[in-house]
């Protein structure tokens, strides 16, 4: 046998990750590197391939210098090379090379939509496989972008065509549209074609963040086609070769590339190209004795920096382009005379030889069998007979066997092992500080990784821990705590009875699966989860790629980039069965069914279950269900939201974890309702009718968003293919599935609303904050016409934040001292947190300048390290750090950057602005941080708006922007800013914690009262952004005024909030002194209101007790006695609403109410006769309604009164009420019937809306 290598799988792996190839031959572990890079069966099988052949080749000495570190063989050498008919003769023919040229010019007019001077234009072409870094395609992007200003001197153009196939969809509608009008593009465009996941493709986030968007001033054009060219586009209805032939050069400037043919086919169509000597080609191509300069530019890449290639690529592709015509065909025919040496005619000698060399070896193996082989021109057929090879023979060549070798970890240090594998340790300062000190270096490198710590700690650094006492007695004290804290949770937490399911969950850094505030409080509830016992078990999703991390370019352009995440390096457990293999669960999807996997993560004694779908099962397509986090595609966010409900109650059931109770935080998890109801059907415990009653009854969801737009929605026809199903497996029909998700039943040409149908399936729901619950109740009155807004059934629980995680260790420290152990208890007495105010104002500065000295020193390291990351000049960067002044107040703004947070208010008055940060006695810096979501361009601009004034000579210094926003720059921030500005649009704020966070270390707020702050702001505790004489702080979240935007404008707000710097808070900060100690009591205030009153304990103890609690309650009632409770309920709900339809208001006497007005002190005898032949008084209420009417005819603030029967015979009844009004002024009534039982405590139940006024 013959084994022919055209690549290394581990030379492909290792560079396809940015990694150095040289180190890892350099590393002497090719095993090792396997396994880190998730090859190792690859590697594995051309391993043995590599040993057991006859003769092992390859295609040039770049991979045989590999082959011979990672397989311990030298291999043979056979180039690569092409038919001496390659290519057909009319490519190289002058009109088809200028036919090819004008096409591509008429392409690049279409999608530019502009003229180009063909005489001051050149092409340039890249295309092959889509390896981004291997081919050297960022380099071609990096090489373009820097052209650009020499281009513009001389009055040039370069069009560059790129084409690596990838996942495109179609062409884009707007240039096929104009193209068959046969007319230019109304804007310019960058691509051809649409693509799947166009924020996850490296090309176009690498052309977006540097500038590349075809305008008119660009003298580089950029066109993306992205298809396999087979003539037969309606968009680019070229071959590719008709392509190549239109080229004037072509650029292949790879960084891994085993041979090339790309390169070398460029050169056969007498189009110049560019290579390297990291491409076999390249190397080839060195060893000529004679080439054209031109024809073939061989770029070193060999020890050269990246900027020193991209360069040295930019000035060869300006040099060329200048070159004369003369010179232009003389580097055309020299790129022939290249192409003719590497004719197989010539090459094919070298696989004669090899086929000799494996006839040899097989006759040393069976003396006297075979012979010589017939050496053939090329064109013929070479037939070699195979034998079986002698099972019992040995082998030639040696058995090799992999093996790893780690770091001996004494079992004295296996408890720190088990430590790092529950993330209990990212809430308890000791055992982070435990892991930091095994090797900060490492600490840094890791991430704050501890599992990747443990793996790379050298032997050596184990052995000095080993032999430090304080280290051991530090460790063993750590790991007494975790077991003591996990010993109190076992007892209580069999069976786990609620379920928390959300989409993301924000725990630590190093666990990237969340992207904002959602995912952050679910990580903070299943803390506070752990440290309160509550029986709970959570569910998410686990991403491949994870979340993006965050750079910006020169001009404060986002980049987004994204990592495949190794599962291995992370305390993610397998779910297996008891024999070891891995649980599946399976979705059903349009004609497949899609195997779901899960991980384990245990948050303290709360396991959470992290599913995904890359398992070999599935299609490739199905595999990457979960690689992206919020996939942008409709159809892509569907399937994660089915995975997630349908697939995470699948799991629950497979794993043997039942819940009784689940909580949809958001209603991206509702569909697990349907395969709820239909377990219950398919088990034959109930009916549907009983199922969903039963289901609904133990459901609780919190909504977070307070606009419509930003509830999820689906159009009927996507979602008819994956559920229809569901209307035979829960006997209903699709309409009546359909209506779940509808205002309107009968509007089928309405979206279908996930959050529509959370709603409908659960019987709690609340929203974040009171404010948000009023937002919330007024969105979703449709779904309850003839109620008022305030009695929609939602309720509203304030979200919290997780004190062990957002406290600095210092304060965590000085709370052991006050409190003892007992803070960190749930049922610790919160008015004890009034003894902050007995710490000593200088204790209390000296904690605050060390969380702000930490701040400083990372701020000062980011602007520094990320400054020369993006290459700003160290000029520059010495000016910007030399103008920080390390005395400043800070002013800190980080989360998410979206439009309605309003980044950019404090901008609006930039002279005003000036003057607050240039007071050199009371210098104040602006710190900001957030990241925008790949697809919003708006929150891209406010960000790039920011770091741009911040490289304003005004600023410099004063206002800095942070990249890399995660969870560790978070908890720096709120613990070390000492305002925290916040100015959403209200009442758009639906709760927002980082606020509390903040509060929490004594930094003060300064937002708007809305969300949370609402409610915590105490007049002594932060700022309120409002300049309206109405306010008094109390009754603030009952006022109508504070949801009206029109009260508040951009610029009155920007106005205040400079007012409050330059008058209170800036004045107060430089003020303190030992005698002046007013910032350091309104500091202390604002830790005691948000540690009392802001907890995700706090938060945890009201869904425990209002819903939590009663679901139980309700489902251990409805499953007594086979479920017989369910059915009455749905029996007896049946036979009210059969009933309704016959109940009548006969008689309604209001007395003065009708005609007015009434005197205060009056009473009015309200008296209401019903007609109900089929119900009795008891199962209805008759009430009196009272609102206030403002001028614009709207009610508000009802008080209801209820009136008493007396009387009733013959299914008549009269009902009475002596009204006394207790206020003056404009007032409405109304009298109406409704349904007994009708009430929650949130207001009135979906499933019994029913309502007559009389």
């Amino acid at each position: 046998t013959v084994f022919t290598t055209h690549a290394t799988v581990l030379g492909r792996s290792v560079c396809s990750s940015g990694a150095s190839l040289d180190d890892a031959i350099k590393e002497g572990s090719p095993a090792a590197t396997a396994k880190r890079h998730n090859v190792v069966a690859k590697f594995s099988m051309e391993s043995t391939l590599a040993q057991e052949s006859d003769c092992f080749t390859t295609v040039s000495s770049i991979t045989a210098r590999e082959c011979q570190h990672f397989f311990g063989r030298a291999p043979e050498l056979v180039p690569n090379g092409i038919g001496d008919d390659y290519p057909p003769a009319q490519y190289r023919d002058p009109d088809v090379v200028s036919a090819s040229r004008d096409a591509v010019f008429k392409l690049a007019e279409l999608v530019t939509g502009r003229e180009i001077a063909r005489d001051k234009t050149g092409i340039v072409l890249t295309a092959g496989r889509y390896e981004y870094v291997n081919k050297g395609l960022n380099l071609v992007v990096d090489s373009l972008a820097q052209m650009r200003e020499e281009l513009r001197k001389q009055n040039r153009q370069v069009i560059a065509i790129v084409s690596y196939p990838t996942a495109a969809t179609g062409p884009d509608r707007e240039l096929l549209q104009a193209s068959k009008e046969q007319r230019r593009a109304d804007r310019p465009h960058v691509t051809t074609h649409a693509l799947q996941e166009p924020e996850a493709d490296p090309l176009m986030r690498h052309l977006q963040s540097s500038g590349f968007h075809n305008e008119p001033d660009d003298p580089v054009i950029v066109i993306n086609v992205p298809i396999y060219l087979d003539g037969t586009d309606p968009l680019v209805p070229l071959r590719f070769y008709e392509l190549v032939a239109g080229a004037e050069l072509t650029l292949y400037p790879s960084s891994y590339e085993p041979w090339g043919y790309t390169p070398l086919e460029s050169l056969a169509y007498n189009v110049p190209t560019v290579t390297s000597d990291h491409a076999g080609f390249g190397r080839w191509v060195q060893q000529l004795e004679s080439v054209e300069p031109n024809a073939c530019m061989v770029l070193k890449r060999d020890g050269t920096s990246y900027e020193e290639a991209r360069d040295k690529l930019a000035r060869h592709i300006l040099a060329f382009f200048q070159l004369g015509h003369d010179a232009r065909e003389m580097a055309r025919h020299g790129a022939w005379d290249i192409a003719k040496q590497a004719h197989w005619d010539t090459f094919v000698n070298n696989y004669f030889d090899a086929f000799e060399k494996a006839l040899g070896q097989r006759r040393k193996r069976l003396p006297g069998a075979g012979s010589s082989i017939t050496r053939m021109h090329v064109r013929d057929t070479v037939r070699l007979h195979k034998e079986a090879r002698n099972p019992n023979d040995a082998s030639p060549g040696p058995r090799m066997h992999l093996f790893t070798v780690r770091a001996q970890m004494p079992e004295e240090l296996s408890g720190i092992r088990r430590l790092a594998s529950n993330l209990w340790w990212t809430w308890h300062p000791s055992a982070a500080g435990l892991f930091r000190s095994l090797s900060p270096e490492l600490w840094t490198q890791m991430r704050h990784n501890p599992l990747k710590v443990l793996e790379a700690l050298p032997q050596t650094v184990i052995d000095q821990h080993m032999q430090n006492p304080e280290f051991i007695g530090r460790m063993r004290e750590v790991i007494s705590n975790f077991d003591a804290y996990m010993g109190d949770r076992e007892a209580i937490h069999t069976p786990r009875r609620i379920a928390y399911m959300c989409m993301e969950y924000g725990l630590h850094e190093s666990m990237p699966f969340y992207s904002g505030g959602l995912g952050v409080l679910a990580g903070d509830t299943l803390k506070a989860a752990s440290d309160m016992n509550l029986p709970m078990v959570a569910v998410g999703l686990a991403y491949r790629r994870g979340s993006f991390r965050q750079t910006l370019d020169r001009d404060g352009n986002q980049r987004e980039e994204y990592a495949s995440i190794d599962f291995t390096t992370l305390p993610l457990q397998p779910v297996v069965d008891t024999d070891g293999t891995r649980i599946l669960v399976y979705v059903r999807f349009p004609g497949r069914a899609v195997a779901v996997q899960a991980w384990r993560v245990d948050v303290g004694s709360v396991p959470l279950y992290l599913l995904d779908t890359d398992h070999p099962n599935n299609s490739h397509a199905d595999r990457e269900i979960t690689a992206v986090l919020y996939a942008g595609e409709r159809d892509r966010r569907l399937q994660q939201e089915m995975v997630l409900g349908i697939g995470g109650s699948k799991m629950l059931r497979a794993i043997g974890e039942p819940p009784t109770v689940y909580h949809m935080n958001e209603s991206h998890t509702a569909f697990l309702s349907l395969d709820r109801q239909f377990n219950m059907v398919r088990d034959g415990d109930v009916d549907f009718p009983a199922a969903f009653e039963y289901c609904k009854q133990t459901s609780v969801f919190t909504t977070h968003t307070p606009i419509p737009a930003g509830h999820e929605t689906y159009k009927e026809d996507l979602l008819r293919p994956y559920l229809v199903h569901y209307q035979d497996r829960l006997h209903r029909s699709w309409e009546n599935l359909m209506a779940l998700g509808r205002v309107n039943e009968s509007d089928k040409d309405a979206d279908f609303s996930m959050s529509l149908m959370a709603l409908r399936n659960s019987s709690g729901v609340n929203a974040v904050s009171k404010i948000h619950r009023r937002v919330s109740q007024k969105m979703f009155s449709n779904v309850m016409p003839g109620f008022h807004e305030s009695e929609v059934p939602i309720g509203a629980v304030t979200n919290g934040a997780h004190r062990n995680t957002w406290l600095a260790a210092h304060w965590q420290s000085r709370f052991d001292d006050m409190f003892g152990q007992d803070w960190r208890k749930p049922d610790f007495d919160e008015s004890r947190w009034d003894e902050i105010r007995d710490i000593p104002a200088s204790e209390f500065r000296k904690v605050r300048a060390h969380l702000k000295k930490r701040l400083m020193s990372e701020v000062l390291r980011r602007v520094h390290s990320d400054g020369r990351a993006r290459g700003e000049s160290a000029m520059t960067l010495s000016r910007i750090l030399d103008a920080v002044h390390k005395d400043a107040m800070i002013v800190g703004f980080a989360r998410r950057f979206v439009p309605y947070k309003r980044p950019t208010l404090l901008f609006r008055d930039i002279e005003s602005l000036r003057e607050i940060v240039d007071g050199n006695d009371r210098p104040v810096l602006f710190l900001f941080a957030g990241k925008a979501h790949p697809q919003d361009i708006e929150g891209k601009r406010l960000i790039r708006e920011i770091f741009q004034l911040s490289r304003r000579d005004d600023f410099l210094g004063k206002v800095l922007f942070l990249e890399g926003y995660n969870l560790a720059l978070a908890r720096l921030l709120v613990r070390g800013c000492d305002v925290w500005l916040n100015n959403p649009t209200r009442p758009l704020e639906a709760s927002g914690t980082s606020g509390m966070k903040a509060a929490m270390n004594g930094c003060m707020n300064l937002s708007v009262l809305d969300g949370w702050w609402a409610e915590g702001y105490h007049g002594n505790n932060g700022w309120a952004i409002e300049g309206i004489s109405w306010f008094d702080g109390a009754e603030v979240r009952h006022d109508p005024r504070v949801l009206d935007q029109s009260m508040h404008t951009d610029e009155a707000d920007c106005e205040r909030i400079h007012w409050l710097l330059r008058n209170e808070i800036v004045p107060m900060y430089f003020g303190a002194s030992e005698t002046d100690t007013a910032w350091v009591d309104h500091s202390k205030e604002a830790m005691i209101s948000s540690l009392r009153e802001f907890s995700a304990s706090r938060m945890l103890h009201e869904y425990n007790d209002g819903y939590y609690t009663p679901a139980l309650e309700r489902a251990q009632l409805l499953r007594r006695d086979d479920f017989k409770a369910a059915r009455a309920s749905v029996d007896e709900s049946a036979r009210v609403s059969r009933a309704w339809a016959q109940v009548r208001i006969v008689q309604c006497d209001v007395g003065k109410l009708a005609h007015g007005p009434v005197i205060m002190g009056d009473t009015v005898n309200v008296v209401v006769r019903m007609s109900h032949p089929e119900l009795m008084a008891k199962d209805l209420e008759v009430e009196l309604v009272t609102t206030r009417h403002d001028e614009g005819g709207h009610e508000h603030d009802p008080i209801i009164s209820h009136l008493q029967c007396i009387e009733e015979s013959d299914g008549v009844s009269t009902w009475k009420y002596a009204y006394q009004p207790k206020r003056t002024g404009p007032r409405a009534y109304g009298v109406r019937v409704l349904l007994a039982g009708a009430r929650s405590k949130d207001g009135i139940k979906l499933d019994r809306a029913l309502v007559h006024w009389a």
